[in-house]
């Protein structure tokens, strides 16, 4: 017997081929619920923000890129985001603030300050990504 699972409109599809039935593929159905599904925001779980920073270190840094900073942990905090988008977005949001500079020296000034702050992410984000999904979701089919 061969047992194949598919994902199928956000459930899981169970398929059975037998050998002796060779013709007759079993097709059950199952959309088992308690797996395929994604985790739920916590009740009353409301994203939140440290600046730009991690464990207890803050960096001082713009407004525009403190906002680009409280984005991306408003990004980590909400429950079922992906890494990739938080990442993505926080670097672009980054690049846009650089690029509103008028002098070449100020955009020089602006990259390097933000190559900092990425590398910070790129150590320590996974982390950080993990514990604030942790804290923001819950299993579908949990009570609490």
């Amino acid at each position: 017997m061969t047992v194949a699972i598919s994902p199928m409109h956000g459930a899981l599809l169970l398929t059975l081929q037998t050998r002796l039935l060779p013709s007759l593929n079993l097709a059950l159905g199952l959309a088992l619920h308690f797996l395929g599904q994604l985790p739920k925001k916590k009740a009353g779980h409301k994203p939140k923000s440290n600046g730009c920073g991690t464990g207890g270190l803050t960096l001082q840094t713009t407004e525009e890129t403190t906002a680009c900073c409280d984005q991306h942990d408003f990004c980590y905090d909400t429950c079922n985001t992906e890494y990739k988008t938080c990442e993505s977005n926080f670097r672009t949001c980054l690049k846009n603030v650089c690029a509103q500079y008028s002098t070449k020296q100020d955009r020089d000034g602006c990259k390097q300050q933000n190559q900092i702050i990425t590398m910070g992410t790129g150590l320590f984000g996974c982390g950080a990504y993990l514990e604030s999904q942790k804290n923001a979701c819950k299993c579908p089919n949990d009570e609490l």
